[in-house]
């Protein structure tokens, strides 16, 4: 079991650019999810109504980012 906090599989962990990667996905997939409440808002706030399709994106990107930031056992 290794210690690195990242908890990436062995795979991935003898890659080099492996914490570099997992790092732009994380945060690329945050972002995604921050952006869609932010849209929602805003059309809220115009009165205009968030398209079902941009509200599963923000779902599904914050599954995907709890699914890579949930420790896992081995």
């Amino acid at each position: 079991m290794s210690s690195d906090p990242l908890a990436l599989p062995e795979p991935v962990e003898q890659s080099a650019k492996a914490p570099t990667i997992y790092l732009v996905v994380v945060v690329a997939l945050a972002l995604l999810g921050v952006l869609t409440v932010l849209g929602g808002i805003v059309l809220a706030w115009g009165d205009k109504a968030l398209p079902e399709s941009v509200i599963v994106l923000g779902s599904v990107a914050v599954g995907a980012l709890a699914g890579m930031v949930a420790p896992t056992s081995r």
